[in-house]
């Protein structure tokens, strides 16, 4: 059987964990993913992203797609068969969308293995994001 495997970081760890809940037994690596997209992508120099994606932006709008991923976790039969969840619990993105997403997951019943930072902005994310990926898909892989 082949492995599936998800992997992303900051929003494409969105992607990744979204993807994931339509294929059975998948594996996901993550780092530091937002959860609420509407906020994140409700600034200047990016709802452009925002109204490619819910049309005209409205509060609705934005609060239907903040909800969208924590409604397909809770609610899905299909759930990966690990969460590997890079992140530090300092920088902003882990009070913003971690600590929720993480609680989501652990609701569902998702195996998560977490591997916990503390630099400080979500820049360090491109340092120790990546080190992360390749022990996971080594230790997966063999």
């Amino acid at each position: 059987m082949r492995n599936i495997i998800f992997i992303g970081s900051s929003k494409g760890g969105y992607s990744a964990l979204n993807f994931s809940l339509s294929i059975p037994n998948a594996t996901v690596i993550i780092g530091a993913p937002q959860y609420y997209l509407g906020s994140y992508l409700d600034k200047d120099s990016i709802t452009v992203n925002l109204e490619y994606l819910i049309g005209k932006i409205t509060e609705e709008g934005k609060e239907a797609l903040n909800k969208r991923l924590s409604e397909r976790i809770l609610s899905t039969s299909i759930k990966p068969e690990c969460v590997y969840f890079h992140y530090s619990n300092v920088e902003h993105t882990y009070e913003e969308h971690v600590r929720d997403m993480l609680s989501d997951l652990r609701t569902a019943r998702i195996n998560v293995e977490e591997d916990v930072h503390d630099y400080p902005d979500h820049g360090g994310l491109a340092t120790f994001y990546p080190p992360f990926l390749e022990r996971t898909l080594r230790k997966i892989l063999q």
